[in-house]
């Protein structure tokens, strides 16, 4: 057992009841997580290691409010069980940073505390925190900081590529212009206009897209790219790849659980692998952060902004409604963008619009009264009602798996690992067409767009890629005209992200983000399946393999899942090359 002055560094919560012995078995997540279940305390601590020089000195993990405590080791006696709780002011400690710490550890010889946040490293004599708590009493303490940068160019293609003869639906108000001329320079559109009307660089290259449309790429505002590898990144990961093929090309996660996602985002925005604009939150902000003040608030939102360097904040269940609107005016005053979400809790959801947040999952009551509606449209609050996972009401899936049976889909298949896909649509259930409620609910989302209200779509990552059609094909069957369901998956998406400046119309100086479909999404909006091409960030994609069509031709290299899982039926793989 260690003696009583050896040291632990602890992240976090540290819980009542929780025994050093206990936390030096085989898994601390698991000792941890049970004894503070078990007790109703705290959020508790959940991970530990020791130097490597052999002495006591130990280190613990929090659960997700990352703050970093140095703390001193209880004494173990036999028959007694050593706690730490960090609920009790009596618990000596030295908080060594208020913003949080991502990993941590100590040095090879035990003399170091080291961590790091975001791209930041920060490291600390462990004689010099002591040394100045004993002096100044201090609660936190400045360490020496270095940035680990590592800096490559943005991907811009270079080229002026003439778009010429489709039918271009700006999403500019009603603007449809027929037999239109689409100009992208490098990764902008430099203009949209009819046929002979735009001044045309020499030198252009002219693509001719007669009897085709052009929509501006889609914005999933709550998407979810689960299946993601973390911390061993995988270039040209299926989640990114299946929804730049179905013409999803940004989307918001808005809650990855880790930071991996900021390092995908590197990797698609430097050019490395394609997929859509990847845009996060971050993990969420919980509860466990016992936010007290809106002082405390910025503390724990600057290492999102500062840090992780995102706007967007996924404020998700902090605490009562003080701490939330805590949240709020913190993320007011840093500039950032919060959305949550209410838990099928209408008096929750409506508290969160007053509040400033937006709000994701439909509202779980229907129909909404004008008073509702207003509130929303009034407020400014963005909705994104999601009915792939819908509260109040079954969600999407089982009638459209059942609808189009997309196992057997080709494309699906040539991006998505056959096992996810048998996964997700076995074992579904059916429903009479009579019991579908989620139109209901969707009538209500219209309810709000059509009042002035800022509604975006999306698809929470059940069906990637695929189900963002889905949303859309549901909006319209709650009411909305394709149009209307188009604005909500562009302009209205792009603004619930805060990304209305740059996406969501076709219009210059916006980036070249657009798609090319064989049939007109006006007359049905099941036709936003008829992918031709999909250009974002100025590269033409050809929407079935993904191939690299302008400025490079380049082929996609081959999924590694496509050799490695064995074919549903028979000549399947070779039919896939």
């Amino acid at each position: 057992p260690p003696p009583p002055n050896a040291l632990r560094v602890v992240r976090g919560h540290a819980t009542r009841g929780v025994s050093w012995e206990k936390a030096q078995t085989r898994s601390i997540d698991r000792q941890f997580t049970e004894v503070g279940c078990m007790e109703g305390a705290r959020p508790p601590a959940n991970e530990m290691a020791r130097p490597h020089d052999g002495t006591t000195r130990a280190h613990v993990k929090g659960h997700a409010s990352y703050v970093l405590y140095l703390l001193p080791l209880p004494p173990v006696r036999q028959g007694s069980v050593p706690t730490l709780d960090l609920a009790d002011p009596a618990t000596p400690r030295i908080k060594l940073t208020a913003v949080g710490a991502d990993s941590f550890g100590w040095s090879a010889d035990g003399e170091q505390i080291v961590w790091a946040v975001g791209t930041r490293l920060h490291r600390v004599r462990l004689d010099e925190v002591l040394a100045r708590y004993r002096a100044e009493g201090a609660a936190e303490h400045a360490a020496l900081a270095q940035d680990a940068v590592v800096e490559l160019e943005r991907d811009v293609p270079r080229g002026t590529l003439l778009l010429r003869g489709a039918t271009a639906i700006t999403m500019r108000g009603d603007q449809v212009i027929a037999d239109a001329d689409v100009l992208v320079v490098d990764n902008r559109i430099a203009g949209v206009a009819a046929r002979g009307e735009l001044d045309i660089p020499e030198g252009a290259v002219v693509r001719d897209v007669s009897g085709n449309y052009i929509v501006p790429g889609f914005v999933d505002v709550h998407a979810h790219w689960f299946q993601t590898r973390r911390q061993i990144l995988e270039l040209n990961h299926w989640n990114f790849l299946v929804n730049l093929a179905y013409g999803v090309t940004a989307g918001l996660d808005v809650q990855p659980f880790t930071n991996d996602v900021f390092a995908y985002q590197d990797l698609i925005d430097a050019g490395s692998m394609p997929g859509p604009r990847a845009y996060s939150t971050g993990p969420g902000v919980f509860q466990d952060n016992g936010i007290g003040s809106v002082a405390q608030a910025e503390q724990v939102l600057r290492r999102y902004r500062d840090h992780y360097r995102t706007g967007n904040l996924k404020s998700y269940m902090v605490g009562n409604r003080a701490q939330r609107q805590m949240v709020a005016e913190a993320a007011r005053r840093l500039g950032m963008q919060p959305t949550t979400e209410g838990a099928s809790d209408l008096r929750l959801d409506l508290t969160h619009v007053l509040d400033g947040f937006g709000n994701e999952h439909a509202l779980p009551i229907a129909p909404l009264h004008e008073d509702v509606v207003q509130l929303f449209a009034r407020a400014g609050s963005s909705y994104a009602p999601t009915f792939s996972e819908l509260y109040g009401a079954p969600s999407i899936l089982d009638e459209m798996i059942q609808r189009y049976l997309p196992q057997d889909d080709p494309k699906l298949r040539r991006f998505v690992p056959g096992e996810v896909i048998e996964a997700k649509t076995r074992y579904r259930r059916w429903n009479r067409h009579a019991d579908r409620e989620y139109p209901l609910l969707a009538a209500q989302a219209l309810k709000i767009q059509r009042a002035g209200g800022l509604v975006g779509i999306g698809s929470h990552g059940e069906i990637q890629g695929l189900g963002y059609h889905w949303e859309l094909e549901a909006y319209v069957e709650g009411g909305a005209t394709a149009h209307e369901a188009l604005y909500a998956a562009t302009m209205g998406s792009s603004r619930t992200i805060g990304r209305a400046s740059e996406l969501g119309s076709l219009e210059p100086g916006k980036f070249a983000d657009l798609l090319v479909l064989a049939n007109d999404p006006l007359a049905d909006i099941r036709n936003t399946r008829s992918l031709v091409g999909v250009m974002k960030n100025g590269r033409l994609y050809d929407a079935q393999t993904l191939d690299e069509q302008w400025p490079r031709q380049r082929a996609l290299p081959r999924p590694w899942f496509v050799d490695d899982m064995p074919p549903t039926r028979p000549n399947e793989a070779a039919e896939s090359r």
